[in-house]
């Protein structure tokens, strides 16, 4: 077991975190890591370093819609998932398990990329605010939408904004759209 304190990240690296390792991440990791695992996307990218953080342990119930099996049950949920993927690693990739929960920036604040895949609503802020670049994969029905535009400014580099709109304040009000919105 890993915790983050112990954790090294090399400036070369990029660093890809997975918060949760339930349902999405269970599932995300192993296809993420396959897909980096070896040819031109991974030499064209340089080492990437994937981490997943989750302080959860496999219950019985988890095993119908989470990536997990039987021999799973009492075990860290990123132990579990990331042990099978070792195998994998190489000079191009390191695959890290962190069992702890997000309570705080410093678990995300060296990644490059941060994909969430947490229900907690605070977690989820806390990523949208600290993380430069995020992808939030929980889709709660909460009846929002995520967007991110780039944007030139004067320097050599682009920024990003973000802003969070009600779903329906963006959909043109056609028949379409009430697919979207619950009904009453």
């Amino acid at each position: 077991m890993k915790l983050y304190q112990e954790q090294t990240t090399n400036e070369e690296e990029l660093v890809i975190t997975i918060v949760g390792a339930g349902g999405i991440g269970s599932n995300l990791l192993p296809h993420l890591a396959r897909a980096l695992s070896a040819g031109e996307l991974i030499e064209n990218t340089g080492p990437v370093r994937i981490r997943i953080i989750d302080g959860d342990i496999v219950e019985q119930g988890n095993l119908q819609h989470q990536n997990f099996t039987t021999n799973d049950v009492n075990s860290f949920k990123t132990e579990s998932i990331v042990n099978p993927l070792k195998h994998l690693e190489s000079q191009f990739l390191r695959i890290e398990s962190i069992t702890e929960n997000v309570r705080g920036p410093m678990h995300i604040v060296d990644s490059d990329l941060v994909i969430v895949a947490v229900d907690s609503m605070l977690v989820r802020r806390l990523v949208h605010r600290y993380a430069d670049f995020w992808l939030d994969l929980r889709c709660q029905g909460d009846g929002y939408i995520a967007i991110a535009t780039e944007s030139q400014s004067s320097s050599t580099s682009p920024s990003i904004s973000r802003s969070t709109w009600p779903l329906n304040s963006i959909l043109p009000p056609t028949s379409s759209s009430s697919l979207l919105t619950p009904s009453a």
